[in-house]
């Protein structure tokens, strides 16, 4: 793992451990992170924040189209930039639009419990 960052991203969407344990690690080892972004699909991807929450970020597709390919790198700082600028974390439930050139992509976010987001600590007791 990288000695300093502000946003740290696991790419791989099949990768061990989970999503939750392993943004938790991070963050655990990085207290500097400002954004940990786990990949869940290529359109899905867990978000961390340094605040301790835990968001399920999801580009949303308009009707009769597929859902947008989400870029976990492009999102992570997408979501650093925003809270950098002054963006609250009580208002990621809005949701954001991501703009790369031409390209725009609503994300969506979807807060997590400690009850959704931790069922793999309870596996381990």
């Amino acid at each position: 793992m990288p000695q300093s960052a502000e946003v740290l991203v696991r790419t791989e969407a099949l990768a061990e451990p989970p999503a939750p344990a392993w943004a938790e690690q991070a963050a655990a080892e990085l207290p500097g992170l400002n954004v940990v972004v786990a990949a869940l699909d290529e359109g899905r991807h867990l978000v961390r924040l340094r605040d301790g929450s835990l968001w399920e970020a999801c580009a949303v597709r308009t009707w009769g189209t597929n859902r947008p390919w989400l870029d976990p790198v492009v999102l992570g700082s997408a979501v650093h930039l925003w809270l950098a600028g002054g963006g609250d974390t009580s208002a990621l439930h809005r949701g954001i639009r991501v703009r790369t050139s031409d390209r725009e992509v609503h994300v969506a976010f979807t807060e997590g419990s400690p009850e959704w987001s931790a069922p793999w600590r309870r596996a381990r007791h």
